[in-house]
């Protein structure tokens, strides 16, 4: 995991999202949307590696499950512009064990329920497997051998999804919305303590575990890196470049890398390059 990926998205009725749908999926669970009046069955899922629910101390029993959970958000607000709930997708270190991935995420998931006193929801999802033929009918994907599966490959993509509302829960439901994440000046301060919460749940782990690891949750150019951020092709423009349709984007990318290794070449030599002689004459220390 060379970068740190944490973003926050929101789950909202303007783009016709569902509470309940985006649970099962993340969760590989069959649920019932009462207000679709459709079940959602995502439960032949294997990626799924691990699920949990975490809800406030002093919750309805309810609570503690996704689906009169998901419901009950879906209910409560009806307007079409509804924020329903949030989403962190979190990149995990691939050098990390199960139980190291899982500790991370539960870490995770109880800051938000402390901080925001909201329901959450995380799930871990396994990285993609290419057969060789399948691979070499890819570009830019970057593979490595399953030792226990001759002929696979892995992208080493481990990550994690955590949901969460966007009320606080109570011990008679949900109540007030978390208008910190809303508002137009707590919100951007808000998200980035959660990005460098979870950079330092992940960084200290990675001591723990004496793994050479430090993620940051600024961006390099933020750091005060000359390097030009490159453009997200999001899921369906890695899909297309990899499938050999044109994507303006990928092209791009591959311009702002070759500039990007050309510029740290330039920095480099000119680091290795020795300090220029001093053309002062030495000081004899007689005066006229």
């Amino acid at each position: 995991m060379k970068n740190f990926k944490c973003q926050l998205n929101v789950i909202s009725r303007s783009s016709g999202a569902s509470a309940v749908q985006r649970s099962a999926y993340r969760g590989g669970q069959k649920l019932l949307d009462l207000e679709k009046n459709k079940v959602f069955d995502y439960s032949y899922r294997k990626d799924v590696a691990y699920s949990a629910f975490f809800p406030p101390k002093g919750s309805p029993g309810w609570a503690t499950f996704p689906e009169p959970t998901w419901n009950a958000a879906q209910k409560i607000d009806k307007r079409k512009n509804s924020r329903l709930a949030r989403e962190l997708m979190v990149s995990l270190p691939a050098t990390f064990s199960h139980e190291a991935q899982v500790s991370v995420v539960d870490q995770i998931a109880n800051f938000l329920v402390s901080q925001y006193a909201v329901v959450v929801q995380s799930d871990i999802h396994s990285p993609k497997i290419f057969s060789e033929k399948q691979l070499e009918e890819l570009t830019d994907q970057h593979a490595v051998p399953i030792p226990s599966r001759p002929g696979f490959y892995q992208n080493e993509n481990w990550h994690a999804h955590v949901m969460f509302s966007t009320r606080e829960m109570t011990p008679s439901g949900f109540g007030k919305k978390t208008r910190v994440l809303d508002d137009r000046k707590t919100g951007r301060k808000e998200v980035e303590r959660i990005r460098e919460t979870v950079a330092e749940i992940i960084n200290a782990k990675a001591r723990e575990l004496g793994i050479a690891l430090n993620m940051h949750a600024k961006s390099a150019r933020r750091r005060g890196s000359k390097n030009l951020p490159t453009k997200p092709l999001g899921q369906k423009g890695h899909w297309a470049a990899k499938h050999g349709f044109e994507v303006p984007w990928h092209k791009l990318n591959k311009e702002i890398k070759t500039f990007n290794a050309e510029l740290e070449a330039i920095e480099a030599e000119i680091a290795n390059q020795p300090p220029p002689k001093s053309k002062r004459k030495p000081n004899t220390g007689m005066s006229m």
